[in-house]
């Protein structure tokens, strides 16, 4: 299910959630602060002005916090005005959902997307941004994450038609649970041209959630690693 709203602060800009109920949508923005109006995919597709970039989030609740919280600053961070966030994050999910063809929520943010660009002039998406990894301490999980985040990456590529699109990705935090620390030496372990791995370390977490300092934080690592990215 994908929602739609015009977000009114600090600019005006378009977000759509998938996967996602309009409670726990429209609490999460009340909570951010934020003022809004529900929109329709018919909206989406012809919004004007229709901005110059394209932001995607994906993964699990962190991501859609982040999207939430500092999407449109980090657009503006970005120099681009009016950008479309394509917010595809949802909580409590595996990396297996994310692999193209056997995940649904890959297929999804595929289609938000290709949404998101219908009818308007928009030259890029200008970066994936994909914070997961929570929801994978098993050992087979742990094993597969680097190869499955890989086929992330070469799918989102192909289906952008740009083989060095730039992909941010977030290293889980440590709080020295055995598994997660395994997942942070496989997320270290990545090593793929024009793909960043931006660290958490120095933020505030209480479980698997940081606060709202710490996505403030977090949006101004991102913005540096998409920037050092040609």
């Amino acid at each position: 299910m994908n929602l739609y709203y015009q977000v009114n602060e600090p600019n005006s800009h378009y977000e759509s959630f998938v996967g996602m109920d309009t409670t726990t949508v429209t609490n999460m923005l009340t909570a951010r602060g934020k003022t809004y109006t529900t929109k329709t995919q018919t909206d989406w597709e012809t919004v004007e002005p229709p901005g110059n970039a394209i932001y995607v989030f994906a993964g699990q609740s962190n991501a859609v916090n982040l999207a939430a919280q500092e999407g449109d600053n980090l657009a503006i961070a970005m120099g681009t005005s009016n950008a479309i966030h394509v917010d595809t994050g949802v909580g409590g999910t595996a990396m297996s959902r994310w692999v193209v063809g056997a995940g649904d929520l890959y297929e999804a943010m595929i289609t938000s997307i290709a949404s998101a660009k219908a009818g308007k002039p928009l030259p890029w998406v200008d970066g994936l941004i994909f914070w997961q990894g929570e929801s994978d301490f098993t050992q087979q999980n742990i094993d597969l994450w680097a190869g499955r985040f890989t086929t992330l990456v070469s799918s989102f590529r192909t289906a952008m038609n740009d083989p060095n699109r730039r992909v941010v990705f977030v290293q889980i935090t440590n709080n020295g649970n055995e598994g997660r620390t395994a997942m942070r030496a496989v997320q270290a372990s990545i090593s793929i041209p024009n793909v960043v791995m931006v660290p958490t370390e120095g933020i505030t977490y209480v479980g698997d959630h940081t606060d709202v300092a710490g996505y403030t934080i977090m949006a101004t690592r991102i913005v540096a690693a998409l920037k050092s990215m040609p």
